[in-house]
């Protein structure tokens, strides 16, 4: 994507101006963003940058120049614009939810039609407040076909169960902690990957896999990996969606096959 025009104004302006500062150049990639905590970071940062935006706005000295005020009516452009994109990408975003089982879309009063209904009017660049409140409305009362793991445990079951038969979950004698939501609840899921066998756990603050042949032996008889050996899956959320930790696990073992 080329770089907006607000972006090459605001680097003139920071090129002659000494007042201005960088947060303009810290530009947020979309890289490495991969669930529902990044994507609500997003959302909530964008809105409270319009919220700081209209204070800023409305203060006596909040320009000096026409130029300033281009460059803002220039990332005012983008924003309406890309806003637009992100209700048709929220409505497709609703239907991989419902693709994956876990959202009925005919189960919510009239959701279907709503979220097609934005997705219409987001191309043709006609949504109105009240277009995006019905659907805020809508999706806020829509229920889950399925419920989520609640805590790790409970995750480890879940994926095990979407694996198969080739999953073994294990439990490390004295270390397992069944109510654990933000650490590992001392379970590992064995799983096979062709002819080789691999373990699943969450530790570190992130899903990784083991293979089971490169492990090592300590003096106490405890198992341990090096970090050459250990395929970090790239996932930090302990409750990760387990259809998301399943397809990187698969991932994962066909890259190293």
């Amino acid at each position: 994507m080329a770089e907006p025009q607000w972006r090459r104004r605001y680097e003139q302006l920071a090129g002659a101006s000494g007042y201005l500062n960088d947060l303009g150049n810290e530009v947020l990639r979309a890289e490495g963003l991969t669930g529902p905590r990044d994507t609500l970071m997003m959302a909530a940062s964008a809105a409270t940058a319009a919220e700081g935006l209209a204070l800023a706005l409305q203060e006596e000295w909040a320009l000096y120049t026409p130029q300033e005020a281009a460059a803002v009516t220039a990332a005012l452009q983008v924003t309406l614009t890309q806003t637009m994109a992100n209700l048709r990408f929220l409505t497709v975003a609703v239907g991989q939810i419902a693709a994956r089982g876990d959202l009925d879309l005919a189960s919510g009063a009239g959701l279907a039609d709503i979220l097609r209904e934005l997705a219409v009017k987001a191309s043709g660049q006609t949504v109105t407040a009240q277009d995006v409140a019905s659907a805020t409305r809508a999706l806020a009362a829509a229920p889950l076909s399925r419920r989520l793991p609640r805590t790790v445990h409970e995750n480890m079951i879940t994926i095990g169960e979407r694996i198969g038969s080739p999953a073994e979950l294990t439990t490390l004698a004295g270390h397992h902690h069944p109510e654990a939501t933000a650490y590992g609840c001392g379970c590992t899921l064995r799983i096979r990957g062709g002819s080789e066998l691999y373990y699943l756990a969450y530790g570190d603050s992130h899903w990784s896999l083991f293979a089971e042949d490169a492990s090592q032996t300590d003096a106490c008889g405890r198992r341990f990996w090096d970090d050459a050996h250990v395929i970090d899956l790239d996932l930090l959320d302990p409750l990760a969606h387990p259809g998301q930790i399943v397809q990187a696990v698969e991932e994962a073992l066909q890259a190293s096959s």
